[in-house]
């Protein structure tokens, strides 16, 4: 019995060595060099910026499926093949213009508009009705005693606290759905409309320090088929400080903007008597656009899927300029190419992964997490079977804090949120092989960039699924047309990408199923 334990023992020890072994083995594939041949391709003229529904948003997921069938992935059976197609609708702003008094505002510069939410409009009015933060729950409701039939309505973003911690509604810490980034918009739209409001201002006061680069993300245009019915005889937009205060005043705007900023309750309903005019237009179009997946199938926990995603479309072509969106995010997509090509190695050399690894390429993001949406809510593999979500979205440049400085670090995001295990995991890895300085700051719950639901992950969070963010932060080519190959730190790409691998390695061929214990907020 002792020798059977001693080699019971040894056998455990010489798997452990050898599944260390082919981890570094296959990691080669990760390369500087690999890397920037996918990119030079994924981020040269030819594809044209990548936007969504264009040639160069073919072209691009044409070339990705190309690779993962060059390295020998498997397409789902599901689909039948590496391309997941599904429908948007295009809604493009011909005009978004609003007067208060003489007062003339282009909306495209001082408000968002998100056009799902918004039919043609041209009105008049004299009178604004404020109804708070506009709620209508059982245990808050703004419109109390307020009738707003057939009036245009100022309300406020979010939702009130009754201490710095604690929310009204639901009496956490944890905010309700009347102010969650994803859930918010449509949620008071809809009370408006229910009680009768032709249109509604809703004042963010925040919305003047968020750049150009972040509005073109809110307001991308796109939307599924079925949202099309929310947007008839609707009329939201979204205000900053400029409209407020021409709206109410300087001393009254100042107020709005204290209250708000502290989450206070915002007072009784007052009437604003100034003349309005609004006018919106959009037209409307119908395009077919295309998820690529493919996948290596696991041994003998090959039903449970391990998934590592990125974003390949980008902005486009716009008057003339061409976005190249080198490292938004066509570096997280050269990334996933990377470690598809290390699985898939790794699977042709006989060292299958225990779980079944999918490589998710989604379009979309930068209109609002389309592909992402789209494969949660048709997945070519059970989410209740999925284990996590690595996603990769900008890793090849350093940003504003990192410039000129040292450049070996990643900020990792969400980590913590559902897993309990998968930071110890992210570290560990980190520790033996790639040594990143890993920086959690975005992971607070109060910051203003909300890169926590702004990329692919976020949709498999919604479903309760782990996931972990790799993100390089903000730099001065963000969402520029420079944002160009030629500043792509390669070598720091390299560590990287291979640090989501070795993440994804572990998680894949460890025995336990990684926990989901914790509530996602």
């Amino acid at each position: 019995m002792k020798n059977f334990l001693i080699l019971c023992s040894l056998l455990f020890l010489l798997a452990i060595s050898s599944c260390g072994s082919n981890v570094n083995t296959f990691a080669k594939y990760i390369s500087a060099e690999r890397l920037k041949q996918h990119l030079t391709i994924i981020a040269s003229d030819s594809m044209d910026g990548r936007e969504m529904a264009t040639d160069g948003e073919r072209k691009a997921s044409n070339y990705i499926s190309k690779q993962f069938k060059d390295f020998g992935l498997t397409p789902s059976p599901k689909l039948g093949g590496y391309l997941q197609g599904f429908e948007v609708v295009k809604d493009s702003i011909e005009e978004a213009m609003l007067w208060v008094g003489t007062n003339k505002f282009s909306l495209k510069k001082y408000g968002r508009i998100e056009p799902k939410l918004n039919d043609n409009a041209d009105f008049i009015t004299d009178t604004i009705v404020f109804v708070g933060y506009g709620i209508d729950s059982g245990m808050y409701n703004d419109y109390k005693n307020i009738d707003v039939r057939g009036k245009t309505i100022l309300i406020c973003e979010g939702e009130p606290k009754t201490d710095s911690t604690h929310y009204s509604i639901t009496g956490t810490d944890k905010k309700s759905a009347w102010s969650r980034y994803s859930t918010e918009g449509e949620k008071k739209l809809m009370a408006a409309k229910a009680h009768g409001a032709k249109g509604v201002f809703v004042y963010n006061e925040t919305l003047d320090t968020i750049s150009e680069a972040y509005a073109r993300y809110v307001v991308g245009g796109f939307h599924p088929p079925d949202k099309m019915e929310n947007s008839k005889g609707s009329n939201y937009i979204v205000i900053g400080n400029p409209i407020l205060k021409a709206l109410v005043g300087e001393k009254k705007g100042s107020e709005l903007f204290s209250a708000l900023h502290n989450r206070e309750q915002l007072g009784v309903s007052f009437i604003i008597n100034k003349p309005i005019q609004y006018i919106f237009k959009k037209s409307t179009s119908h395009k077919t656009v295309n998820n690529v997946i493919g996948y290596v199938e696991g041994t003998d926990k090959k039903d449970e899927f391990v998934i590592v995603s990125a974003h390949y479309d980008h902005l486009g072509n716009h008057g003339g300029e061409i976005y190249h969106g080198a490292d938004d995010n066509g570096s997280g997509t050269c990334g996933l190419l990377g470690i598809a090509e290390a699985f898939s190695k790794a699977a042709a050399s006989g060292k299958r992964p225990r779980r079944s690894v999918i490589f998710l390429s989604v379009t979309g993001e930068e209109k609002g997490l389309f592909g992402s949406k789209n494969y949660v809510a048709h997945p070519a593999f059970p989410l209740e079977q999925t284990v996590v979500d690595i996603n990769t979205d900008m890793i090849g440049r350093t940003d504003f804090d990192h410039d000129g400085k040292d450049s070996n670090y990643i900020y990792v995001i969400g980590d913590e949120k559902i897993s309990s295990e998968l930071r110890g995991i992210d570290e560990r890895n980190n520790k033996e092989h790639t040594k990143l300085d890993l920086d959690y700051k975005y992971n607070d719950p109060n910051d203003p960039n909300r890169f926590y639901y702004r990329s692919d992950h976020y949709e498999f969070a919604q479903k309760h699924i782990p996931i972990i963010f790799y993100f390089d932060g903000v730099h001065k080519d963000y969402h520029k047309p420079t944002d160009t190959v030629n500043k792509i730190n390669f070598e720091i790409m390299e560590k990287r990408a291979r640090l989501a691998y070795y993440t994804a390695w572990e998680i894949a061929n460890r025995e336990e199923r990684l926990k989901a214990d914790k509530s996602g907020e």
